[in-house]
C-alpha cells in the first residue's frame, strides 16, 4: 500500500511540475510575442514620425515655392492644403482596405508565428 501511495504522490508531483512548466512556458511565449509586436510598432512609429517631419518641412517649402511662382504666398499654401484635403477624402474612403486590414494582418502575424498558422489551417 505504501508503494502505491508513493507512486500516487510522485504522480501528483509530476503533474504539478508539468502544470507549472506549462504555465511558465505560456507566460514566456506571451511575453516574447508582446515584445515583438511592441518593438515592431515602436520602430514603425519612429520611422513614421521622422518621415512626417520631413514631409512637413518639404510641404512648407513647396507651398512657399508655389506661392512665389504665383506671386502670393498664401496661394501656395491653399494649393498644398487642397491636395491634402483630396488625400484625406481618399484615405477616408479606402481606410479599411488601405489601413485597417494591413495593420490587423501585421499584428496577427506577429502574435501567431507562421508554423502555428499552418497548424491551425491543417487542423481545421
Amino acid at each position: 500500500m505504501n508503494n502505491q501511495s508513493a507512486n500516487t504522490s510522485s504522480l501528483f508531483d509530476k503533474m504539478e511540475n508539468y502544470t507549472r512548466t506549462s504555465i511558465n512556458l505560456f507566460k514566456l511565449n506571451s511575453i516574447e510575442r508582446s515584445a515583438d509586436v511592441v518593438s515592431s510598432l515602436l520602430s514603425r512609429i519612429t520611422i513614421v514620425t521622422i518621415a512626417s517631419l520631413f514631409i512637413l518641412f518639404a510641404n512648407v517649402g513647396l507651398a512657399f515655392w508655389i506661392g512665389k511662382m504665383l506671386g502670393e504666398y498664401y496661394l501656395g499654401f491653399f494649393i498644398v492644403s487642397g491636395f491634402y484635403i483630396i488625400l484625406m477624402i481618399l484615405t477616408f474612403i479606402f481606410r479599411n482596405k488601405a489601413i485597417k486590414k494591413p495593420i490587423s494582418d501585421m499584428i496577427i502575424k506577429k502574435m501567431i508565428h507562421e508554423d502555428e498558422i499552418d497548424n491551425i489551417i491543417r487542423n481545421n
